[in-house]
């Protein structure tokens, strides 16, 4: 962490700007991440779970 500080203290203003892009890039990334494992999580749960009367009338769809 003390590199980004030493960074932006001696590095050009469009240096800062890259490395802020760079910065939001990651954290950006980092949450879509959590959000989309979370979902995945979310969705596994949600179709392991048994539901008797839902799953009858899928199969009776399929079948």
């Amino acid at each position: 962490m003390w590199f980004l500080l030493v960074s932006w203290r001696f590095f050009p203003v469009l240096f800062q700007h890259e490395l802020g892009i760079l910065g939001k890039a990651y954290v950006c990334k980092q949450a879509l991440n959590r959000v989309i494992f979370g979902f995945v999580i979310k969705a596994s749960i949600h179709f392991t779970q048994p539901k008797p009367i839902r799953s009858s009338a899928y199969n009776n769809k399929l079948y």
